[in-house]
């Protein structure tokens, strides 16, 4: 519209020639106003394609953004995930590493107790196995001395007093054998003392054998289980040594891990919110951009028909009959060649207002021509 009233403001001020307006004007005007109208329609054309292009970037645009928010709502549950599923495994390598050390500790000082008891034991038995054999052999050199006949020289020696010791100490003689033994082995006179005594010492020195035979496969049992267990603590403290040490290693790499997807969680919280913003401003935009291009559109089709209807106007009958009515006679064509713009402007004018009184149905358009010639 405004580009029509500045063309009829271009005619009231002289762009039509006084030579134009004697040859026939109003097919000028109308010549000209149908250029203006493709000129404007295919603006609108021109127009309408970029706003089409627009559209499609918003369509496209906004499915683009909304695949983006989706996926990074896809990888914000993912790291999410992963994040609470690694400390977890941070926490319970720690707990391990905790109890492994706990094991190593406990396997050291086991070996260190078992060692100490199987020192002790082992001292016990050299003393007791030592003192076992002593006796035996006392009692096989006593058991000869006795078969080659008791004398009163040999009661005398070492042999005579562990026979005391054996007749005193023994469970195998009763109180009243004791008594008559000890006796025959002071005056080395009583009958048959020396068969008795024969048979309490030998009787002896087998429960003895049999008592360090027995002591000493219980100390080869110990000795072997000590040996056994010493090798399964060794294997214990390695084991736990090498598991503190890969799960000392394991825990950083889940620390560095945790962190390092703490960081690409907030990275994609924060460009996920940032394309949210994104397609609201985009929604804002093109809802925007879409009422404008209501509203272009409505005004150059209100323009367009304002054109249409001029020229319509303009080509019809009566319109004809009154520029012919209005344009000066012949002998007047001296004085017109040399009319100012000013005479055209009235001139032009004179012509509106007897349209406008003529032709009510486009009264309005022609108010605004008068408007913009004036």
């Amino acid at each position: 519209m405004v580009r029509f009233v500045a063309f009829l403001l271009c005619l009231g001020i002289g762009c039509i020639a006084a030579e134009e307006l004697r040859a026939n004007p109003i097919r000028k005007v109308v010549t000209m106003l149908q250029d203006m109208q493709k000129t404007v329609e295919a603006e609108g054309e021109k127009e309408k394609e970029l706003f089409d292009k627009f559209m499609c970037y918003c369509n496209n645009g906004a499915g683009s953004i909304a695949a983006s928010i989706e996926t990074a709502g896809a990888q914000i549950a993912s790291l999410t995930g992963k994040i609470d599923t690694e400390s977890a495994q941070k926490s319970q390598m720690q707990q391990d590493v905790v109890q492994h050390k706990a094991d190593r500790t406990g396997a050291k000082t086991t070996i260190q107790e078992s060692t100490a008891m199987r020192e002790k034991e082992a001292a016990e038995f050299a003393a007791s196995s030592g003192e076992m054999k002593a006796n035996i052999e006392a009692m096989g050199g006593a058991l000869a001395a006795l078969r080659k006949g008791l004398s009163a020289s040999l009661l005398q020696t070492s042999i005579g007093q562990t026979l005391r010791n054996i007749l005193q100490h023994s469970p195998l003689v009763d109180a009243d054998d004791r008594s008559s033994l000890l006796s025959f082995l002071e005056s080395g006179e009583s009958e048959g003392g020396s068969d008795q005594i024969i048979g309490v010492v030998d009787q002896m020195k087998e429960t003895m054998e049999g008592d360090l035979k027995e002591s000493t496969a219980t100390e080869e049992t110990a000795k072997a289980s000590f040996t056994t267990l010493m090798a399964s603590k060794e294997e214990e403290i390695v084991a736990a040594g090498k598991a503190v040490e890969e799960k000392t290693v394991r825990v950083g790499e889940l620390a560095v891990s945790v962190a390092t997807s703490k960081a690409d969680l907030e990275d994609t919280q924060e460009a996920m919110a940032e394309d949210e913003k994104l397609k609201a401003n985009l929604a804002t935009s093109c809802s925007t951009k879409s009422k404008e291009w209501d509203e272009r559109s409505k005004l150059r089709a209100q323009e367009v028909q304002a054109i249409s209807e001029t020229i319509e106007m303009l080509n019809g009958d009566d319109a004809l009959e009154l520029f012919k009515k209005t344009l000066p006679s012949a002998s007047a064509s001296f004085l017109q060649l040399a009319a100012t713009a000013r005479s055209q402007q009235r001139q032009a004018t004179t012509i509106l207002r007897r349209l406008m009184s003529s032709d009510p149905v486009h009264s309005m358009n022609l108010r605004t021509i008068l408007l913009g010639l004036r």
